[in-house]
C-alpha cells in the first residue's frame, strides 16, 4: 500500500475535567423536531458515570450512580435499553438499563470479568469480553442476559469485538504474548473464525482499532506507522489487498456510509478530519492547536460529537458535519481506553 511520507507529534491526553456546567448555545432545530441526546462518560464524586444531555446542552442528568465507575454507554437500536460495564475494584460486570437509567440489570457476574460489551444491529443479543486468568474470550449473550456462551477463538487473547451491520459476523482483534494485535471474523451464529490480513504500513506491527464499514463488506483498520503517527486502511472481506485510506486513527464513519471522520495527531494538539469517500478529499474541522478526539456521528448524519480539551478542560462538545457551530456540552471523564465513550440516542 503506498502512501506519502508524514511526520506529527504524540497527542497526550490530559486526565483533566472542568466545571460541572459550560455556557451553552441553543441548538438550531426545527420547530417541533425532538433535540437529539448523547450519553457519556463524566466525573461524579470522585467516580466516572454515565450522564445524558440533549445536543443543545439542555437537560443533563446522570444515568448512573456509585460504586465504582459506569463506562462503555451504547444503546440498542430502538434506543430503549443502555448498555455498559460497571467496575468496582477487580469485578468487573455488564449492565442494562432503560432510557432514563431506572430498570438497572445486571448481566453477568463472577468467575471472570467481563467487559467491551456491544449490542447487535437488532438489539437481540450482546457481544463481549470475558477475561479468565488475564486472557480475553469472546462471549455471546441474549439481551437479558440468558444464553451465555464463550465463541471459539485463535490462542491469544481477544479484545473489542464489534457487530458487522447485518449481524452475521463479529469481527475482534487478538494479541499473542510478545505480538502486534491482528484482525479476526467470527460468524455469530455458528462460530469458527478466519483471520483478516492487515500488513503495517510502518515498522510498527499490529491493528489498534478499527470499525466497520456501512456496506458490512469492508472493515477500516488503524496501524501506528512510527512512534506518533498512525494511518487507516481498507480491507475487504474478499481477500483482496489492503487500501491505504488516510493518515490518522478512531474512524467513524457517517450513517449513509459516504463520510469518515478521523482523528489526525499534530504536535500539541489532535484535529477532527472529514473524508468524501466519493471525491478522497480530507477537510479539518477542527482547531489545529486543540486537543480533539473521539468523533461520533448523529444518527441522522447532520452532527458530530466529540471530546475536546481546552487547556485544562476535558469535556463533551459537538459540531455540525461541516465543522460549524461547535459548542461545549458539559465536563467529561479521562478514562479513554473504555470504548465507546460517547453514544447518541438511536431515532425512536
Amino acid at each position: 500500500m503506498g502512501r506519502p511520507a508524514w511526520h506529527a507529534g504524540l497527542v497526550l491526553v490530559p486526565l483533566v475535567v472542568g466545571a460541572l456546567c459550560g455556557g451553552v448555545t441553543e441548538l438550531n432545530a426545527q420547530a417541533g423536531t425532538p433535540v437529539p441526546q448523547i450519553v457519556f462518560v463524566s466525573p461524579y464524586r470522585g467516580t466516572r458515570q454515565i450522564f445524558l444531555v440533549n445536543a443543545d446542552g439542555d437537560g443533563l442528568q446522570r444515568l448512573t450512580s456509585p460504586p465504582g465507575d459506569s463506562e462503555g454507554p451504547a444503546w440498542s437500536g430502538e434506543g430503549q435499553r443502555l448498555l455498559f460495564v460497571r467496575s468496582d475494584g477487580d469485578n468487573v460486570q455488564i449492565y442494562t438499563a432503560s432510557a432514563g437509567g431506572m430498570g438497572l440489570q445486571r448481566l453477568t457476574a463472577p468467575p471472570g470479568t467481563h467487559a467491551e460489551a456491544a449490542w447487535s444491529p437488532d438489539g437481540h443479543r450482546i457481544a463481549y469480553i470475558t477475561r479468565v486468568a488475564g486472557v480475553g474470550h469472546i462471549s455471546l449473550m441474549n439481551a437479558d442476559g440468558r444464553d451465555q456462551r464463550i465463541l471459539s477463538g485463535p490462542p491469544a487473547s481477544a479484545s473489542a469485538p464489534a457487530w458487522s451491520p447485518d449481524g452475521r459476523l463479529i469481527a475482534f482483534l487478538a494479541r499473542s504474548k510478545g505480538s502486534g494485535a491482528e484482525l479476526y471474523v467470527t460468524r455469530s451464529d455458528a462460530g469458527g473464525i478466519r483471520r483478516i490480513p492487515t500488513p503495517a504500513t510502518g515498522v510498527v506491527p499490529g491493528v489498534s482499532e478499527f470499525a466497520w464499514l456501512r456496506d458490512g463488506q469492508h472493515i477500516a483498520y488503524t496501524t501506528r506507522a512510527g512512534p506518533a503517527q498512525s494511518d487507516i486502511s481498507l480491507v475487504g472481506l474478499d481477500g483482496a489487498p489492503p487500501r491505504w485510506l488516510a493518515f490518522g486513527y478512531a474512524p467513524s464513519w457517517s450513517p449513509d456510509g459516504r463520510r469518515v471522520a478521523f482523528v489526525v495527531a499534530h504536535v500539541g494538539g489532535g484535529q477532527i478530519y472529514v473524508q468524501d469517500m466519493t471525491v478522497g478529499r480530507s477537510v479539518p474541522l477542527t482547531d489545529a492547536q486543540r486537543i480533539s478526539l473521539r468523533p461520533v456521528w448523529s444518527p441522522d448524519g447532520e452532527w458530530i460529537a466529540f471530546l475536546s480539551v481546552r487547556g485544562t478542560d476535558l469535556a463533551l462538545w459537538v459540531m455540525r458535519a461541516d465543522g460549524s457551530g461547535q459548542r461545549r456540552l458539559a465536563p467529561a471523564a479521562g478514562n479513554l481506553s473504555v470504548l465507546p465513550v460517547i453514544s447518541w440516542i438511536p431515532h425512536r
